[in-house]
């Protein structure tokens, strides 16, 4: 990037965060003062007569009521109606657009701030921003400050903001998809060590399904294979497999269009794919990694 873009890019994150710090200290003084006025009413309505805070007792009650699971999708999205909703310690799967490039980005928040990455049209090519919340935005930049991206804006699961690169500025829309892995900054999926190595193996399998070679992928498979869609089956051979035309059209479409990165884990093993057409994979005894199960 031209050295004028980067001063360019240095001199709106600069002022963005100016004025995000002055709505900050606006926001604490009438804090205060709120606190200052209501102090004396506050304490007698949250005292009990056995001297116990009602407020704490409610919260507890609640807790002990909970049952739906925080996790869900449905409970996320619903949640998500503001950018410090995006819960903590876990990486958030979302997908979208930046202008008209599809993306998937993971975003990851923590006590030391916020870690995004996201793939774009090349689809190995992974990208990785940092930066913090502040004043109910997220702002994070690459270390060479030539990429800056500002996400301002979440409503039921969908969050909007801006990216500053080469060129003027581009809009950014995304919707949460999952929760996927254990909470590992480090590590994404809930199996596996090494996420470079699980992706790399994700890529060989959709590789081989764009490319139209059977014989590769046959290679990861592993009998019986347990087949769902329109008929619950158990391949047992390559015979089998093709005369039931597992790889049918809509999941190797799927399959093709899907990414290697950031994608659906449990114990169960790791998606490639959406929700209704995808290939599970799972580690065996060996460790190595295996299809054990396609829904087509």
């Amino acid at each position: 990037m031209k050295y004028l873009d980067r001063i360019r890019i240095k001199s709106i994150a600069l002022v963005i965060l100016c004025i995000l710090l002055m709505g900050c200290n606006n926001i604490n003084s009438e804090k205060i003062n709120g606190k200052q006025e209501n102090k004396k009413s506050s304490q007698n309505t949250n005292q009990k007569v056995d001297g116990t805070d009602e407020s704490e007792s409610n919260t507890v009650s609640n807790q002990d009521k909970e049952k739906v699971d925080d996790n869900s999708l449905e409970t996320v999205l619903s949640n998500i109606n503001n950018i410090k909703d995006i819960p903590e310690n876990t990486h958030n799967i979302f997908e979208g657009f930046i202008g008209r490039e599809r993306i998937i980005m993971d975003i990851y928040v923590d006590s030391e701030g916020v870690t995004l990455y996201y793939v774009g049209k090349d689809k190995t090519k992974e990208y990785k921003l940092v930066g913090s919340i502040l004043n109910d935005n997220i702002i994070v930049k690459d270390n060479d400050n030539t990429t800056l991206m500002i996400l301002n804006n979440a409503q039921n699961g969908e969050i909007y903001g801006e990216y500053y690169a080469d060129g003027p500025k581009t809009n950014i829309r995304v919707r949460f998809s999952y929760i996927t892995g254990e909470g590992n900054l480090d590590n994404r999926y809930t199996l596996g060590e090494d996420d470079t190595k699980t992706e790399r193996f994700v890529q060989e399998i959709i590789d081989a399904i764009t490319n139209k070679s059977l014989k590769d992928f046959m290679t990861y498979i592993a009998y019986p294979l347990k087949v769902r869609g329109n008929r619950n089956m158990e391949i047992i051979n390559l015979e089998q497999f093709k005369k039931n035309k597992v790889l049918n059209k809509r999941l190797r479409n799927t399959i093709t269009n899907s990414f290697s990165k950031f994608m659906y884990s449990s114990e169960e093993g790791i998606r490639i794919g959406d929700s209704k057409y995808n290939i599970w994979i799972k580690l065996n005894d060996d460790g190595e990694w295996i299809i054990t199960e396609i829904n087509n």
